[in-house]
């Protein structure tokens, strides 16, 4: 029976170290292609989806983690898309995390998710982006949008983070549209965030800003022009109160 449970972990600690290696490796400036390192390692792959797929097995966080990493470079995105029935899979389960009651599988699911909407080097990057995060579940907007408005500032940052990605995109700006009262929200400065979380906001909204013709056309001029104001402010901008004084008489 001891010999079985050191076999077991030791085995837990050689997946773990294997997802390190190759996550890392994909992301470096001499990185091996991921092709290469899946078609040479057809398990990869496999594990990876297993391990996203079972919150309760002690390399989770790390399979979870890879896969975020493997979205943000070219090499990685290529493959995920060549495996596209296998990846679809591993991003609805990964959507299922959002609304955990475990703020970790949350926040790290989230955070996971983020890495792989982020990268949109290209037109083709942009649809792939589009393509996975409608695969994140039918609401996943309203539910990253309740995460965002929690009073715990690690899973406002993932929140953040994650509305951050869909800034920059048109496709993205259209479901920031749809989403009921999140432009409200970016334009409250009383929202009681961190520093982090103030500065996440505002990158955001620079995010918008920064498509103009996509922002006026899904959000109008008006709102668009109240958002060019918040980015000129800055993300710490405080409105002045008036103040009265009163003589004494």
């Amino acid at each position: 029976m001891t010999v079985c449970i050191v076999c077991q972990s030791c085995c837990v600690s050689v997946v773990v170290g294997v997802l390190k290696f190759f996550g890392n490796l994909s992301c470096t400036s001499y990185a091996v292609p991921m092709e290469t390192i899946v078609r040479t390692y057809p398990l990869f792959m496999e594990v990876i989806s297993e391990g996203v797929a079972d919150q309760a097995s002690q390399y989770w966080g790390v399979a979870v983690d890879t896969f975020g990493l493997l979205g943000s470079t070219q090499s990685g995105r290529s493959t995920l898309a060549v495996n596209a029935a296998q990846t679809a899979d591993i991003v609805k389960v990964l959507g299922t995390y959002f609304s955990s009651i475990n703020t970790g599988t949350k926040a790290r699911s989230l955070e996971s998710a983020s890495i792989l909407l982020a990268y949109n080097a290209t037109p083709q990057d942009e649809e792939l982006s589009e393509h996975w995060y409608n695969l994140l579940g039918q609401n996943v907007f309203q539910n990253v949008f309740a995460v965002v408005r929690q009073p715990f500032p690690d899973l406002q940052s993932v929140g953040l983070k994650f509305m951050k990605a869909l800034s920059v995109c048109t496709w993205g700006q259209r479901a920031i549209h749809k989403g009921a009262g999140f432009i409200e929200y970016l334009l409250d400065r009383t929202t009681g965030l961190d520093k982090t979380g103030k500065e996440l906001k505002y990158d955001i909204v620079s995010g918008l800003v920064s498509k103009k013709e996509t922002c006026v056309e899904t959000f109008g001029q008006a709102v668009y022009m109240k958002l060019k104001e918040y980015r000129d402010e800055g993300p710490f901008f405080v409105k002045g109160e008036h103040v009265i004084a009163f003589q004494d008489s």
